[in-house]
This record gives C-alpha cells, sequence and structure tokens, in this order.
C-alpha cells in the first residue's frame, strides 16, 4: 500500500468537504424549492377563488339587471309561468332566460375546468345553482329539443349534481 502524502490527505479532506457542502446545500435547495411551491400553490387556489367570487359578483350584476322580467331562482312557480311565457312568443323573456342561463353555463363549465373553484360556489351559490337546474329544466329540454342539441346548458346539470353530491357526502354522519 502506497504512503499517503500530506498534500493527499489535504486533497482528500477538502473533496469530501465539498462533497458534503454540497449535498448540504443541494438538499436546501430542494427544501426551498418545496416551499416555493407550496406558496405558489397557495397563491394559485387564492387567485382562482378570487375570479370565481369576480365572476360569480358580475352574474349577479347582470342577474339584478334582469330581474324585473326574471323570478327569483328559488321560485319555481314563477319561472314555470316566466317559461311558458316565453315559449308562447314572448322574445325579450326568451331572450333573458337564454342570456341568464349562458352566464351560468359559463360559470359552470369554469368550474368544470377548475378555472373557478368548486369550493367557493358551492358556498356561495350552492343552492342557487340548483334551483336554476331544476326550476329551469323544462326551458333547458325545449331548447335542447328546438336547437338539435342535446348538449346545451348540460355544465349547469353537471355542476348542481357535483354539488348535490358534495353536500350529500359532506352531511354530518356521513
Amino acid at each position: 500500500m502506497l504512503a499517503m502524502t500530506t498534500f493527499d490527505r489535504f486533497s482528500l479532506d477538502l473533496a469530501t468537504f465539498a462533497v458534503v457542502t454540497n449535498v448540504g446545500l443541494f438538499t436546501m435547495f430542494a427544501f426551498q424549492l418545496g416551499l416555493m411551491r407550496k406558496a405558489n400553490d397557495r397563491d394559485h387556489n387564492r387567485r382562482r377563488a378570487q375570479a370565481t367570487v369576480e365572476f360569480y359578483e358580475m352574474t349577479l350584476t347582470k342577474r339584478i339587471a334582469l330581474s324585473k322580467d326574471l323570478a327569483y331562482d328559488r321560485d319555481g312557480e314563477s319561472i314555470h309561468e316566466i317559461i311558458l311565457e316565453a315559449l308562447a312568443g314572448d322574445a325579450k323573456l326568451e331572450r333573458e332566460i337564454s342570456e341568464y342561463l349562458n352566464l351560468m353555463e359559463l360559470l359552470a363549465t369554469g368550474v368544470d375546468m377548475d378555472t373557478f373553484d368548486f369550493a367557493t360556489i358551492e358556498r356561495i351559490a350552492g343552492g342557487g345553482i340548483i334551483a336554476i337546474a331544476d326550476h329551469y329544466h323544462e326551458w333547458i329540454v325545449t331548447r335542447r329539443n328546438i336547437s338539435g342539441s342535446p348538449t346545451l346548458y348540460v355544465e349547469i346539470d353537471g355542476l348542481a349534481q357535483r354539488i348535490r353530491e358534495f353536500r350529500a357526502n359532506s352531511a354530518p354522519g356521513h
């Protein structure tokens, strides 16, 4: 076996120190990247929730403008009467119902594509979305048949169903 010189020993110690230092730095950088990713994910989720609230606020503003002609979303009887008027030829009501449902379809599509936050929309409008899907169902089915488009407003129905399932699974004792 060859004897190690002082220089060889120093070089080996220095190389060992460099490897240990690099492993430590790599570990620290990996940890920092993990923290940055978590912060980025939290920021992304916050922005998505904010965009959801802003879009829904815009939808409410539009809904308020239509409120003199359209009934409250949870008033099934009045909505049924309005639908009958629209189907009987009231072009203004027909346009307003379609405009309103188109906005809700955009919202539902955004939630389905994960552009908008499901938890946020479920909390601020879950019951209303279920009511819209239920009370405008007659209109939706009629428009699907007239237009020959079986996928018309499917996002609203899908979001309402997702909210129902979420609430059923979140019920106490479940």
